[in-house]
């Protein structure tokens, strides 16, 4: 439908893309943002022909962008949030047993529940902190025959790796959940004083294994992207 020397075309949703207007493909205003990209888009073109198709999936594409963008950060945040934790329980296992030393060798008087809660303390510090430690790439490497390769087979070599780690991590996260489930259904507990719920311990495990999953796959696009670049 032609209105004002420009082709308008109905839609149904309120807002489908930044070129639609109250329901209503506006080719003016893509034209704008075609000449701002260096591009050239015919005034009277509609959403049904080729430069508005074009028109369309760029604006689902800076779309999607923006989504991929928005859901890397958060991974990001709930990995920082989780190093951060890990430190903590680091700290806190460091003056649990000296505290449990120090009762037991000078006052002779042991905590019962220092060795349990320091067994569980040390499994939360190793998993908790393993998406935070990927991100900042903290993580030991043998970089012996990675320094001596080209940087296009390297960035190669990081994409399979992470495939690899992924499946890896995936893997041993479904076989913890249901390990954890299993622990939680038939409620088993601590054959100590303490009497702790098992699946409250093994719940870490999966948790840390979702959080480096979620780690790798932000760092896999990272690396394509690295690839295609060198290219």
């Amino acid at each position: 439908m032609e209105r004002g020397g420009f082709s308008l075309i109905h839609c149904r949703a309120t807002e489908v893309a930044p070129t639609f207007n109250n329901c209503v493909f506006r080719a003016d205003v893509v034209n704008k943002t075609l000449k701002e990209k260096g591009r050239i888009f015919s005034p009277h073109c509609s959403l049904l022909s080729p430069c508005g198709f074009a028109a369309l999936r760029e604006g689902n594409m800076n779309i999607l962008l923006k989504l991929g963008r928005g859901f890397g950060r958060a991974i990001d945040r709930c990995c920082d949030t989780g190093h951060l934790l890990g430190d903590i329980v680091n700290a806190a296992l460091f003056l649990i047993v000296t505290y449990a030393v120090i009762a037991r060798y000078i006052f002779n008087n042991p905590p019962i529940w220092a060795e349990e809660i320091c067994c569980y303390l040390f499994i939360f510090a190793v998993f908790m902190p393993l998406g935070g430690i990927l991100k900042g790439d903290h993580n030991i490497a043998l970089d012996l025959v990675i320094k001596k390769v080209s940087p296009e087979k390297r960035h190669w070599i990081e994409i399979i790796n992470a495939f690899v780690g992924l499946f890896f991590c995936l893997i041993l996260a479904w076989y913890a959940v249901r390990y954890t489930i299993f622990q939680y259904r038939f409620n088993f507990q601590s054959s100590t004083l303490l009497a702790v719920p098992l699946w409250i311990p093994y719940m870490i495990v999966p948790v840390g294994m979702f959080l480096i999953s979620l780690q790798y796959l932000v760092k896999i696009p990272k690396h394509i992207s690295s690839l295609s670049d060198k290219k």
